[in-house]
């Protein structure tokens, strides 16, 4: 007698194990328990075989009934049915390794190490995933995506008017694709047939300050009302002019002030390469009065909330703002502005582009020296840090910003 619905939800458990047949070889199995299981009972190459289909109601009956048919075909082909689901499980598992996602995770989990990569390429590259790549691409197996795919996703962060990032996400898929390839995972470099659809923009242009604008933009900051942690980062990345995230994300155990050295760690680099700054006196100076301030944090300038994490990028640009700079400077600014006055001044180029942390990956002579004119650069920087006193004077209504007595 075929069961219905209404008398399987009727069965009541016993204290044995009970079958209730359906027919084709299909019955329930009512457990003791209450649960309620059914079961396929075939015969393969003359032994007797039971399946394990599911269990009710999360299988219905009329699932359960498609579960049998689609069984009974497997063997009538002579495949048994439990061979062929854990081939079909171990096959979706193999399918989940092999997705954008876990390709491009493993991808980055190797590389970050292998390259060395700094927290903020890190970061760069985690916020491109994350934000573009991973959400159009990351549940497809790799396999069975198509340029076409890809492309859209592309076109999506161009859309957004985000060309450089539209750029730099068409170089790491073709780096991830890459990846898949070595590892058996993709046959080819799909990423790379898209080469010229998406195109870098010009070089991407901070603004900044000329040389003659420098003595106004020193008094707007010495009138600055705002945190002056904020002020003093602000008056670094002048002095010193290294990358934003490589200031803000300086610990106070970086600092000698008494050898008037930073020591910024290769994790910390672009480049992955340990970078040596000389400060000049101004600088010592201005570091002392912060310690005096800052000093119980890991950070030189720790964030207005979160005091051991370290000040966003957000903060600077936000005080250039209440400057009036918001159209006329960017915290990475400062680098164009100290390079150009620099160059202008006539010191050597070289000396420009290691302080600027343009070369570490031009090594020669065998293993890289990180304090390469080390002492040319602390003179130059002297002499650039003098100038900036100068130009303070010069300025009209220049209010100092002072920190207290140093620590």
């Amino acid at each position: 007698m075929a069961l219905t619905d209404t008398r399987i939800r009727n069965a009541k458990p016993q204290a044995v194990p009970v079958k209730l047949p359906d027919g084709g070889g299909l019955h329930l199995e009512l457990r003791p328990t209450g649960s309620k299981l059914w079961r396929y009972r075939y015969r393969l190459h003359g032994k007797e075989n039971v399946f394990a289909l599911g269990e009710y109601p999360t299988l219905s009956l009329a699932d359960a009934r498609k579960a049998r048919d689609d069984a009974k075909k497997l063997v009538k082909q002579g495949t048994n049915p439990a061979h062929s689901r854990k081939l079909d499980r171990l096959t979706a598992a193999k399918a989940s390794r092999d997705t954008f996602e876990a390709v491009a995770l493993e991808w980055s989990a190797s590389r970050a190490v292998e390259c060395k990569w700094s927290d903020s390429y890190r970061q760069g590259v985690k916020r491109i995933l994350d934000a573009d790549l991973l959400p159009a691409l990351g549940k497809l197996p790799m396999r069975q995506i198509k340029a076409a795919h890809l492309l859209a996703a592309l076109r999506g962060i161009e859309k957004r008017g985000a060309r450089t990032v539209a750029a730099k996400a068409r170089f790491l898929s073709s780096e991830i694709w890459r990846y898949a390839v070595a590892t058996l995972r993709a046959d080819s470099d799909l990423a790379a047939s898209l080469r010229g659809a998406v195109r870098m923009p010009d070089h991407e242009h901070h603004p900044s300050l000329a040389r003659d604008e420098i003595p106004a933009f020193l008094a707007a900051l010495g009138n600055y009302s705002g945190r002056k942690e904020t002020a003093a980062a602000i008056k670094l990345l002048l002095l010193l002019f290294p990358r934003p995230g490589e200031l803000l994300g300086a610990s106070w155990a970086e600092f000698d002030l008494d050898a008037a050295l930073w020591r910024i760690p290769a994790e910390r680099m672009k480049m992955g390469e340990e970078h040596l700054i000389p400060l000049p006196s101004q600088a010592v100076e201005l570091l002392r009065g912060l310690k005096f301030l800052t000093g119980k944090y890991p950070h030189l300038f720790p964030h207005r909330d979160q005091r051991n994490k370290p000040m966003t990028d957000s903060a600077l640009r936000q005080a250039l703002r209440s400057l009036g700079y918001s159209r006329k400077l960017t915290p990475h600014g400062f680098r164009g502005t100290a390079s150009t006055a620099l160059n202008e001044m006539g010191y050597r180029g070289d000396w420009i582009e290691k302080q600027l942390a343009h070369e570490e990956r031009k090594r020669s002579r065998g293993s890289y020296n990180h304090a390469i004119y080390l002492e040319d650069r602390r003179t130059m920087l002297q002499g650039w840090a003098d100038l900036i006193d100068e130009m303070a004077k010069s300025a009209s209504n220049v209010v100092p910003v002072r920190f207290g007595q140093a620590a």
